[in-house]
């Protein structure tokens, strides 16, 4: 007879359901999870108490029928507040540890939510989050957060009675969604509830990503150690390679690819395999203003303009810090460059010229060093624009714009790249070209997406072998980063599929770093995020990076980097 797998995590939950329910044959359709993956186990309490108390298959049939929709999972956790209190006030008389274990819980919420990334607080249902601090906060006793009238008045619905058996809490909880989301009876629900324009360009973006909310009951699934998975996200890991649709839906935001159909089939052929299997890349030039009147479009062209506010707000200090970093610059990199020969009456003498000098009396047959100088080094910058940057992209913009300015003041070639995941594409944008002297393709910056940081690193390692024939110079990458990636199609390893998240990307990032310095690729970091990633920044460019804080910062963390990549190439 085949059972199902636990995770050691999944097992904790079980035994802690099993007991409250009193029923240690009991496969439970829910269990409770905090943002972060670990177990509520408070929560699997009171899965298990619905268990003992209520007809938990007709509130899993109510559940079910509410849609799956990222907003159906904020519906069904404001349901499960309402069904704790329910539940704990039916169970208190019997078991009085329930007092102690709910205020834990309420501690724990606090604990958990200082500990989330950017990331995850950007992924993060305030709708939900706003009614667990009120219910928390009112357990512990402490002062009650700011609510507007309709979500103190979600709170107090919330309150479930404990008189209610399982009828009544299917019709308060069918009343409770009429009340406040305009459910329908009947019908299943779950359209997007959207009241910003930010938040409707956020629904177009992911139409076809799975979202991370702050539900706190999740439905149960097979979670074998063999094949983990991060249980943080609703529902089980599901995977599909891109459509044409989503083809056509990057196409006609992104523009066409700079390269060919051919070459675009070899790069996937050669990258898209391994952890990468499924995945597919899109590069693009994004150094004009995006066209189309697309709901996505008009929201690109409205941030390009914030950040040219940002620019010209701050121009002072953004000026000061480009002639700060370009004088360094040119200090440390002046060996990395090389007068260009012009003709001389002395040095070393031209063959094909030197007749020139007894016949017709010429003594400009020679070429000598003359003022002008060229670099031998081209500098890639690399910006992530996943979402969790959105908070922050103005500065990320303005941060660019000062490097790019610096470095070809000090006469370094310098192109400006911007990369996102987004429907099965890991999409590079190119803000500036190499050879170009414009920089407000620069202001074309924009967050949105997820961020599948190896496969970006393995592209431009592609890329830079092919571009190294021809240039022959040397080469650095210098990736702009929170150092936290995470995509929403799995990676493939030993032909399982496991979440692109947490260590298991980190690593394979860098993995990709290492495969890129070893092809003759410098790389190193900026770094421009949490403490908490910190750690895996170190695991990503080892000692080759920076952090920063503020745009000020940035002109000592490039002097750093700029010293420490003059330092690797004298060694080499």
């Amino acid at each position: 007879m085949l059972k199902r797998q636990y995770s050691s995590t999944a097992r904790r939950s079980l035994n802690i359901i099993w007991s409250a329910a009193d029923d240690y044959d009991f496969d439970p359709p829910f269990m409770a999870f905090f943002s972060n993956g670990k177990a509520d186990l408070y929560f699997d309490m009171v899965v298990g108490l619905a268990k003992k108390w209520l007809d938990l298959e007709k509130i899993t049939e109510f559940m079910d029928s509410l849609g799956t929709l990222p907003s159906s999972d904020e519906k069904r956790a404001l349901l499960w507040l309402g069904l704790e209190n329910c539940l704990y006030q039916k169970e208190i008389d019997f078991r009085p540890v329930l007092a102690d274990l709910r205020k834990k819980r309420a501690e724990d919420f606090y604990k958990t939510n200082q500990s989330l990334s950017r990331q995850q607080m950007m992924m993060t249902s305030m709708k939900v989050f706003n009614q667990e601090e009120a219910r928390w906060a009112k357990i512990l006793g402490r002062r009650l957060p700011l609510m507007t009238p309709k979500e103190k008045k979600i709170a107090a619905a919330l309150e479930f009675s404990k008189d209610l058996d399982s009828s009544s809490v299917i019709e308060e909880m069918t009343v409770f969604l009429e009340r406040f989301f305009g459910y329908k009876r009947g019908k299943k629900t779950g359209r997007i509830e959207l009241h910003d324009f930010r938040a409707k360009i956020l629904s177009k973006i992911f139409r076809h990503e799975r979202t991370m909310t702050d539900s706190l009951i999740i439905r149960s699934g097979s979670f074998s150690q063999e094949n983990s998975v991060q249980i943080s996200r609703s529902g089980d890991l599901k995977f599909a390679s891109a459509t044409e649709k989503d083809e056509s839906w990057i196409r006609n935001l992104f523009g066409k690819n700079i390269y060919s159909e051919h070459e675009m089939q070899i790069m996937e052929e050669s990258l898209c395999i391994k952890a990468d299997l499924g995945c597919r890349l899109w590069i693009c030039d994004s150094s004009r203003p995006f066209s189309g009147e697309s709901i996505e479009a008009r929201a690109i062209k409205n941030q390009a303009g914030k950040n040219r506010a940002f620019y010209h707000n701050h121009i002072l200090l953004i000026k000061e810090s480009i002639k700060k970093i370009a004088a360094q610059t040119d200090s440390i990199l002046s060996s990395s460059q090389k007068h260009l020969p012009e003709k001389s009456k002395r040095g070393k003498i031209i063959a094909s010229k030197a007749w020139r000098l007894s016949v017709l009396n010429d003594p400009a047959v020679f070429l000598s060093d003359g003022e002008e100088t060229e670099s031998l080094l081209e500098v890639d910058l690399l910006l992530d624009s996943s979402q969790s940057r959105m908070q922050i992209q103005e500065a990320i913009c303005a941060q660019a714009r000062i490097i790019a300015e610096s470095f070809e003041k000090a006469k370094i070639p310098v192109r400006v790249l911007a990369f996102r995941s987004l429907r099965g594409f890991t999409v590079i944008q190119r803000l500036k070209d190499f050879a170009s002297k414009n920089y407000d393709g620069i202001f074309n910056y924009f967050s949105g997406g997820w961020n599948r940081d190896s496969l970006c690193v393995k592209a431009l390692d592609f890329l830079a072998r092919q571009e190294a024939k021809s240039s022959g110079k040397e080469r650095l990458l210098i990736v702009l980063t929170d150092a936290s990636p995470n995509d929403s199609s799995p990676l493939i390893l030993n032909s399982r599929k496991k979440e692109y998240e947490g260590a298991a990307a980190v690593e394979e990032t860098a993995a990709a770093v290492k495969a890129m310095r070893t092809s003759g690729t410098k790389v190193s970091g900026i770094f421009f995020g949490s403490s908490l990633h910190l750690e895996n920044a170190h695991r990503i460019f080892g000692d080759s990076f920076v952090r920063i804080q503020s745009v000020s910062q940035l002109a000592e963390g490039v002097r750093k980097l700029l010293t420490d990549f003059v330092g690797t190439m004298s060694q080499s």
